[in-house]
């Protein structure tokens, strides 16, 4: 079994993004049994997109805040939601998160350390940008002043050291951005795909 999981986005928000990937994982594993675990109104707008091309899945509703907007302090919050859906599933040894942020990289990384026999891919979309942005020297002296305890994405994706811990990125173009940026170690756990549209 694979499991979908997305503890960020709501109702139709990033649905055709979720479907493609949903529609790229029937593909690659027709065999594999898929199970969705998001929000109700989520589950149901990829679930209408999905089923005209005869793709079905098993889905569980969860219930999250949008915890987005300070989400580093929501980690635990985070991990806790996803220690739960393994707990449920512990059948499932290849999870995807359909979305992240920092809050939820974080999260994975921990329960990467705790459940060292599940495989954790995290799929990043635009975030990726705060981790490749160029910044000169003054600008980055500035931020630092400014937010000396800022918790940078480039920090928590490096968090991510463990063998059971994987990402997709929806840009090869990043694969050349992100040396330097991302430790060696965890840049060979990226896979660079294609955006998949619906």
């Amino acid at each position: 079994m694979i499991l979908l999981i997305e503890m960020q986005c709501k109702d139709w928000e990033h649905d055709r993004v979720n479907a493609g990937i949903t529609r790229l994982c029937h593909a690659a594993f027709p065999d594999e049994q898929l199970k969705l675990y998001g929000e109700q109104k989520h589950i149901e707008e990829l679930g209408k997109l999905v089923s005209r091309h005869e793709i079905k899945f098993a889905s569980s509703a969860i219930d999250f805040y949008d915890w987005r907007y300070d989400s580093i302090k929501c980690a635990g919050k985070y991990e806790e939601l996803l220690l739960n859906i393994l707990d449920k599933e512990p059948e499932a040894g290849h999870i995807l998160l359909l979305s992240c942020n920092h809050g939820i990289v974080m999260a994975a990384a921990n329960v990467c350390r705790i459940r060292t026999e599940r495989k954790i891919y995290i799929i990043t979309h635009s975030i990726m940008e705060e981790v490749c942005i160029n910044i000169n020297f003054g600008q980055y002296i500035k931020q630092r002043l400014l937010a000396p305890h800022k918790i940078t994405m480039r920090h928590c994706i490096n968090k991510c050291m463990t063998a059971n811990c994987s990402f997709f990125i929806y840009a090869p173009c990043y694969e050349r951005e992100l040396r330097g940026k991302i430790r060696r170690p965890v840049l060979e756990k990226f896979t660079f795909l294609h955006h998949p549209l619906y």
